[in-house]
């Protein structure tokens, strides 16, 4: 479990129109935030396991905030990326 204090800025409005990618090799996940207008900001990537190939969002630690699960299929585990204040 990773514990990332800027993924709060990061996915804060995620529940609107913002957008999550598994990248399969680096092996991390893609956060773009939506503008508003139609467009979005410039990823911000943050590391996963290996092959990344699923994505949920849910409050997993019931703070509630919304997390990031991630089924990795090359490394055969899960990474939880948890929501924290900074």
């Amino acid at each position: 479990m990773r514990l990332l204090p800027h993924l709060a800025s990061a996915f804060r409005r995620l529940w609107k129109s913002d957008i999550l990618v598994a990248n399969w090799n680096p092996g991390t996940i893609s956060i773009l935030l939506s503008t508003g207008d139609g467009t979005f900001l410039n990823q911000t990537n943050y590391p996963t396991g290996r092959g990344p190939s699923s994505i949920a969002v849910i409050d997993v630690n019931s703070d509630n905030k919304p997390d990031i699960v991630v089924a990795n299929y090359d490394s055969n585990d899960v990474s939880v990326l948890l929501q924290s204040e900074t």
